[in-house]
């Protein structure tokens, strides 16, 4: 049976306004789940264009999901924080979907019915086939759990629904391309805690929502303490004072709505709640509910803001992410289309495989030059290899090579190689020579590594190797199933790079085994940087 290494995944759309319903029922479990899980957060602002949105709207929208993301505490260094747009293969696997789901499935789609309203013919497609776009999202990264709340729910089942057909369809296919008896997992929900559906402060039986035309309905994320304080002072009650036990909230949706905000705001049960305040009136209960959500919200609408003003920063974040995200996402859609059937490009730096018997996707798995599968299994990282020669050029590469690395969470190693002069042998000095060009070639790698140091952080792995420069890059790239990318100064050799390049592709029988990125020479730190993203 397949195995599935667990990940989570969760999207929240950038329709603006974010509010404590979108706190407590979505974010702040998306930062408890850092903790256990490999986590992926999308703002899913395909999603959002479902209806029509305005285009600069939109984009602020984005980063404040973003940033409210990051001010909640959502680390985007340790996981993956992207806008949905930013990585194609979504809606790649969304059309492949569009192919499996049946019409009856999202016909019985709630969500649709409800949003669409009377008129659904002028209904746009795309909010018809959201859920198939949705489960696109969830099983690009094969994710295992979804954090979901009620009203999401049915589209999880969806998502489940689709993932299990497709096994059954491509069931051949699937084992042949090595993925045993499964290439999807069919994802479980993570349920809510207290207050997952948090309510209207000035109607109990509502949904908190930002269409609400009243704003004293909700509690925006960016209000400020007096805000804050003047909403919860202001939101409906009923005259009796609180109950000492939960089963004294059934038809006081108000009261339950407050003691559940209370509850969740402490991350405590609401029978804990009542056993301290049962009895009190609610003025009482508001003052400390004030107390309590200005000591959480306050710092959390103040880092938003701070965020909020520097885009080009919020940007940065997103552009990371998505990186990241398209290496995982890219791989899945590699593995589809071969399942399916699809030609796709070859020697594709992020193609899919996975050895038989193995269950999750790691990135750039690709035939190398022996034709078989690489495998990056957990705690592998893609590697960049630098070739350390003498040229003066060859620091650009080292440079660039470490900012990328650092950039994009990879690994680096590099390669030093000692060509001592094959006529010495006939004098009777070889091993002399070869032991002088290696301790050259190893003073290299140091400075290298010195360099890699200084300049982002890094700390490569150092490779030394006697012999032709082609044969060992090329012997290196065979042994070493991790390394993604080949990078080069534009000055390596006498010649320049390109009879090295040919020489390599020659000695892996033609096909080159990885991309290459050459360095030019004269480029800057600064153009260097902006060069690696």
């Amino acid at each position: 049976m397949a195995q599935f290494k667990e990940r989570v995944f969760s999207g929240v759309q950038p329709t603006g306004n974010l509010h404590l319903g979108n706190y407590l029922g979505a974010i702040a479990r998306f930062v408890a789940l850092q903790e256990a899980y490999e986590c992926i957060y999308c703002v899913v602002d395909l999603h959002a264009i479902t209806v029509w949105q305005d285009p600069m709207e939109l984009i602020n929208q984005i980063r404040e999901v973003t940033a409210a993301f990051i001010a909640c505490g959502i680390d985007p260094k340790k996981h993956i924080v992207f806008n949905q747009s930013q990585v194609a293969e979504h809606a790649e696997l969304a059309w492949v979907f569009n192919c499996v789901a049946r019409v009856g499935w999202l016909n019985r789609m709630t969500q649709f019915k409800e949003k669409a309203g009377k008129d659904r013919e002028n209904a746009s497609v795309g909010l018809y086939v959201y859920p198939n776009l949705m489960a696109a999202d969830i099983l690009v990264y094969r994710a295992t759990h979804v954090p979901v709340g009620e009203d999401q729910k049915q589209h999880l089942e969806l998502s489940r629904d689709i993932a299990q057909k497709f096994n059954n369809d491509y069931a051949a296919s699937i084992e042949q391309h090595g993925f045993e008896d499964a290439f999807f997992p069919l994802p479980e929900p993570l349920i809510q805690g207290p207050a997952t559906r948090v309510m209207s402060l000035r109607d109990g039986a509502k949904k908190m929502s930002k269409s609400d035309p009243s704003d004293y309905s909700r509690i925006n994320l960016t209000d400020d303490a007096d805000a804050v304080a003047q909403k919860i002072r202001k939101a409906k009650t009923d005259p009796e004072p609180l109950p000492g036990e939960e089963a004294g909230l059934a038809h006081r949706p108000e009261a339950d709505n407050l003691v559940g905000i209370f509850a969740a705001l402490k991350g405590a049960a609401k029978a804990d709640v009542l056993r301290d305040f049962g009895g009190a009136q609610f003025s009482t209960f508001k003052a400390a509910l004030v107390d309590l959500a200005v000591d959480r919200l306050g710092p959390i609408g103040a880092e938003m803001k701070r965020l909020n003003a520097d885009p080009g920063h919020i940007d940065a974040v997103l552009a990371d992410g998505a990186e990241r995200a398209s290496v995982l996402a890219r791989g899945t859609m590699e593995a589809v289309k071969d399942i399916v059937g699809l030609i796709r490009r070859p020697y594709n730096p992020h193609a899919c495989r996975t050895a038989r018997g193995r269950g999750s996707i790691e990135p750039s798995r690709r035939t190398n030059v022996n034709g078989k599968r690489r495998s990056y299994e957990t705690g592998h990282r893609p590697k960049f290899m630098v070739v350390v020669d003498e040229t003066p050029e060859c620091g650009r590469a080292i440079h660039f090579a470490a900012r990328r690395v650092a950039r994009t969470g990879a690994s680096l190693i590099m390669l030093a190689v000692a060509e001592p002069p094959e006529s010495f042998e006939l004098f009777g000095v070889g091993d002399a020579m070869r032991a002088e060009a290696e301790a050259e070639a190893l003073d290299r790698l140091e400075a290298a590594a010195a360099h890699t140091r200084e300049a982002a952080g890094v700390e490569p792995e150092q490779v030394l190797r006697v012999g032709d420069t082609a044969e060992a890059i090329a012997g290196l790239i065979a042994d070493d199933e991790d390394i993604a990318f080949l990078v080069l100064a534009a000055g390596t050799g006498k010649e320049g790079p390109g009879p090295l390049v040919t020489n390599i592709a020659g000695k892996a029988a033609g096909a080159f085994p990885v991309p290459i990125v050459i360095v030019p020479g004269g480029l800057s730190d600064e153009e260097i940087d902006a060069l690696a993203g």
